[in-house]
């Protein structure tokens, strides 16, 4: 139990700082624009193959998450550890800890939901681009070798026989094509799931924050009746 509480006390100290950069990265990946405005952002940069930075901000949805599952985790340890014996079937008395414990144990699962649904991102974007049909090129190159031979008869040297190779290649180069309309929609839907995963990475990470201070004021709180 005592290397419990000091692991909790850990995360307690700490989680000021945590929380700060929780916040910041709220701030520096999505900040406050409307989604119209992210949308048109995307649709701008005119390389659809990729999204490097909403790929980043998902990222680091996932790491804050992960983060604040294992300092949920860590109080949660503890503050079982800190329930009394029950006597006599009465557990009267420890309303705080499981309290608590029922906080933390909902906030862990809306987490593990958030966490579920941005691994979906990279499939879901994946099946866009491949209904999209973005123009492609394809190069093919193939070689053929022939090799003939002749005989001949010098009168001075006697019988000569000659041989010769001849190489050939040839490539072939196809592109495809996709009606203008047609690929504006196409290109379209790609923009769209992009901005839906903008907008499931942001609310995780502030679930995340949320969440962790919740659990961070409780605690403050409570220190008295739960150690």
């Amino acid at each position: 139990q005592k290397a419990s509480e000091v692991a909790a006390l850990v995360v307690t100290e700490h989680g000021p700082e945590t929380a700060a950069n929780l916040q910041a990265a709220v701030s520096k990946h999505f900040g406050t624009v409307p989604l119209s405005a992210v949308a048109a952002q995307y649709s701008a940069s005119g390389d659809l193959s990729k999204n490097d930075a909403l790929s980043a901000g998902i990222w680091t949805a996932q790491d804050a998450i992960h983060t604040v599952l294992n300092d949920l985790n860590i109080v949660s340890q503890y503050v079982h550890l800190t329930i009394p014996k029950m006597e006599d079937g009465n557990n009267f008395g420890v309303t705080v800890q499981l309290t608590a414990l029922k906080q933390m144990s909902d906030a862990s699962e809306a987490l593990t939901k958030h966490l579920d649904e941005l691994a979906k991102y990279a499939s879901a974007r994946a099946d866009a681009l491949e209904k999209c049909k973005l123009p492609g090129k394809s190069v093919t190159t193939s070689e053929s070798t022939s090799k003939s031979n002749a005989d001949g008869k010098s009168a001075e040297k006697g019988d000569v026989s000659s041989s010769e190779t001849k190489t050939s290649s040839e490539t072939k180069t196809t592109s495809t094509t996709t009606e203008a309309v047609d690929l504006a929609w196409r290109m379209q839907s790609v923009t769209q799931v992009d901005v839906l995963f903008y907008s499931k990475a942001k609310a995780a990470l502030q679930g995340a924050l949320m969440q962790y201070l919740m659990a961070l004021d409780f605690m403050d709180k409570n220190a008295e009746k739960i150690s």
